[in-house]
């Protein structure tokens, strides 16, 4: 009876070693596709693009380190311009969006309502697809 027990943890152990992860866990993989510091002066706006898929889930933290109020515009547009996502004044934010379509997404942080002061941010971009 002891042989029979064990001989079925033994094959239970196996199965379960065998399976790629967790009960519903997905294969789904994260990226990093920004991960910076840097300076955006007075009446300017600095961007990025990335080639995205209908779903890819995307995450952006964005703080402001250093100038003026410490704030920033931030805002996410599609291939033709319109935005998709748009947040004035901030600070320090996270925000999680899911692509609607595939294309070409620019992000851009837009300092162009200061008129004097520049600022530092520290910005990442991950997508999970």
């Amino acid at each position: 009876m002891k042989k029979i027990l064990l001989i079925i943890l033994i094959i239970l152990g196996v199965l379960v070693a065998g399976c790629s992860g967790p009960i519903g866990s997905s294969n789904k993989q994260t990226s990093t596709i920004v991960n910076e510091q840097f300076t955006i002066s007075a009446n300017s706006v600095k961007g990025y693009y990335s080639d995205l898929q209908t779903g890819d889930e995307l995450e952006v933290s964005i703080t402001v380190l250093q100038g003026g109020d410490l704030d920033i515009d931030f805002y996410i547009t599609n291939a033709d311009g319109a935005k998709i996502i748009s947040r004035s004044k901030i600070g320090d934010t996270t925000i999680s969006w899911v692509a609607p379509s595939s294309g070409t997404y620019y992000f851009k942080y837009d300092n162009s309502f200061s008129a004097l002061t520049s600022k530092i941010v520290k910005t990442t971009i991950t997508v999970t697809r």
